[in-house]
């Protein structure tokens, strides 16, 4: 993980059910709008051990089981002076009662990753459709961040079998699974050094999104695809996806690194982010369809596709939002497909302020989810400039959903009770990380996942949220 890439506790919330305003939102022009949901938000519950400071962790539910959810995680255990700077380690805990409580996973092969000089970070997980789990994370115990190292769980994240290690000049890896032949089928979606072999294969010219892919469980990988290499950064987000009818779909973002005295990039001042198809199992890829232009180092985008068997299944979602530029708020997109996507539209009633991170999701209901941090108005988000990162800044956590396609919305629900404060005393990850999580489970719950940075604690924090229609 790159500190120059797109980056990317709180008290308990009251229990209870809200009913919001609806909201107009036009995307589904010539259909009837529905009632905005009802939303019934649980009581906040921690993950991992109270006292451990924890970034950048991820949430997967089981779509076999509504009760099993995985969580992953980095522990972070402090400075250390090697060059990765962090002292990072891998943790995994398991939930068998929807989220009420949460117990430790097993990975095997950490007590020999469990070094000082350990960096294990841009922690993912996901499930295959048959219930089998997998997690993926970045680094190395030696420190070295651009190694994969991947475990597998046919118990629900009980315990973590692996690893698969992979070397090469890798970062900000996600995954998804399907059956193939009956079996789990694991993709890799990874941004990748062209000029550096990829898994034996020979060197390709720019940086790109690398597909790499497992026929066996994650026991072994093969390189299937190099999306768009160029001379600028590609990471993918949130994404692959796999879609109702079997097409993977990746997105990825292009942008320029950080400026250097070798290869001086101020004049790109705008990324682009892209989304792409394969009808084969990633072997080949149609032509990256852009979505929008972001400015770099700013401007973001999530990804999520209604995999419901009601009126809008297979369509994706793309939400972007701001750390600091104007305008400021959450923006909406949508595509039938993933190849053609409508202009970003302001999701409305949402307070003129910065939004360092955002997730969106699909239930299995149909019901859209937006999540979202929110900084107070006037306030841009600057991890990058130490003067802002030494101070604490203010933040709350935002949840709404449409049960029509984001044609009308549930008012903006605050999560916690009391706003929450970002971490001056670990800069690098002001709000806990570059992401937070939104998973959906079976039965038609959200569970959201975020860490609490509020006095220093960093401690994961995840709730429940049913949907009432």
């Amino acid at each position: 993980m790159r500190d120059e890439r797109v980056s990317r506790r709180g008290f308990l919330a009251e229990a209870g059910t809200v009913t919001a305003g609806a909201a107009v939102f036009r995307t589904d022009v010539g259909l009837a709008a529905h009632a905005p949901p009802r939303l019934r938000i649980g009581p906040i519950r921690r993950v991992g051990f109270e006292g451990r400071k924890y970034i950048e962790p991820w949430i997967a539910a089981n779509p076999r089981d509504r009760a099993n959810l995985v969580v992953v995680g980095s522990r972070y255990l402090g400075q250390v002076a090697t060059p990765s700077t962090f002292h990072l380690e891998p943790d995994a805990w398991f939930t068998t009662d929807g989220g009420a409580t949460w117990s430790a996973g097993d990975i095997a092969g950490t007590t020999d990753l469990r070094a000082e000089t350990a960096y294990f970070s841009d922690a993912f997980a996901t499930y295959a459709p048959d219930g089998t789990a997998f997690l993926v994370y970045l680094g190395s115990p030696a420190g070295n961040r651009s190694e994969l190292w991947i475990w597998r769980s046919s118990d629900g994240g009980r315990h973590w079998l692996g690893p698969t290690h992979l070397v090469g000049a890798f970062d900000y890896p996600r995954l998804a699974a399907d059956l193939h032949q009956g079996r789990p089928r694991l993709f890799v979606a990874v941004a990748a050094d062209g000029d550096r072999p990829i898994l034996g294969r020979k060197r390709m010219t720019g940086y790109g999104c690398a597909i790499l892919r497992s026929d066996d469980g994650a026991r072994t990988f093969s390189f299937a695809s190099f999306l768009a290499p160029t001379t600028l950064q590609h990471d993918p987000i949130d994404s692959p996806i796999i879609l109702p009818n079997g097409r993977l779909l990746v997105g990825f973002a292009d942008y320029a690194a950080a400026p250097s005295d070798d290869q001086p990039r101020e004049h790109i001042t705008h990324g682009r982010i892209y989304t792409a198809l394969s009808p084969d199992g990633g072997s080949t890829f149609s032509a990256p369809a852009p979505i929008r232009d972001v400015l770099t180092h700013d401007g973001f985008v999530v990804l999520a596709a209604d995999q419901s068997s009601g009126p809008r299944r297979g369509r994706v979602y793309a939400l972007s939002h701001n750390r600091k530029a104007t305008p400021h708020g959450p923006r909406l997109q949508t595509s039938d497909d993933g190849t053609l996507w409508t202009p970003p539209t302001a999701v409305p009633n949402v307070r003129a302020a910065p939004i360092p991170h955002a997730a969106v999701a699909v239930s299995s209901q149909g019901v859209l989810g937006l999540a979202w941090i929110e900084a107070e108005p006037g306030d841009p988000v600057e991890p990058d400039n130490k003067a802002w990162a030494s101070r604490e800044h203010s933040w709350q956590l935002y949840l709404r959903a449409s049960a029509d396609g984001g044609a009308t919305f549930t008012a903006p629900i605050p999560v916690l009770k009391t706003p929450s404060r970002t971490d001056p005393r670990i800069p690098r990850w002001p709000h806990g990380g570059d992401y937070i999580s939104l998973a959906t489970a079976p039965d038609g719950s959200f569970h959201l996942l975020w860490v609490d940075t509020r006095d220093g604690r960093r401690e994961i924090q995840t709730t429940r949220i049913d949907v009432e229609q």
